[in-house]
């Protein structure tokens, strides 16, 4: 006799038994004292007109009827609902601070391109003023060049003419 079994991982089914299988007396009927209402067997062969007979009774003359039992299918375990609960709490956490995570990451890049667009406009500004000073340069030293140009011829053949002669005297003195 077997009453030692967790029944709650198991589902009581009423229909025959197959070899392996474990069942529930739950009408005892013609026992010789030998099984009562609420123990628990392992079926060992199997009659259909009879019935069957269970590995843990001694005697094989014994055998119970079907309608005396029923079968104990295991319930397949499911993870407790606890655990569910918290493993899916986790993972929630987990990816709300992945969220965080990212938000800080985007308000960071928004802020960097902000600037750096900020930055090439002031670029492109001061490019933009740059080129036109540069332009304006360069038209004020062609204007000069210009207007200096006659200067430079005149002062050239003058500035030559004292060179020479400021040379020729001071070959004259030394000689």
């Amino acid at each position: 006799m077997k009453k030692s079994i967790e029944l709650a991982k198991y589902r009581e089914v009423d229909r025959v038994a197959e070899i392996g299988e474990k069942i529930k007396v739950v009408d005892a009927y013609y026992t010789l004292g030998k099984y009562s209402d609420g123990d628990i067997f392992t079926v060992e062969e199997y009659y259909r007109d009879y019935g069957i007979y269970a590995k843990e009774l001694s005697d094989d003359s014994l055998h119970i009827n079907h309608s005396e039992y029923v079968v104990l299918e295991p319930i397949e375990e499911s993870p407790d609902l606890v655990d569910l609960v918290i493993r899916l709490s986790q993972t929630v956490a987990r990816q709300q601070s992945e969220i965080d995570t990212l938000k800080a990451d985007l308000q960071s890049f928004a802020e960097t391109a902000t600037e750096a667009d900020y930055k090439a406009g002031q670029a492109l500004t001061t490019s933009a003023d740059l080129s036109e000073s540069v332009e304006m340069l360069t038209d004020d030293i062609v204007l000069l060049d210009e207007r200096t140009q006659p200067l430079a011829d005149d002062s050239k053949s003058s500035l030559s003419t004292e060179l020479a002669d400021a040379v020729i005297t001071q070959i004259r003195e030394r000689l």
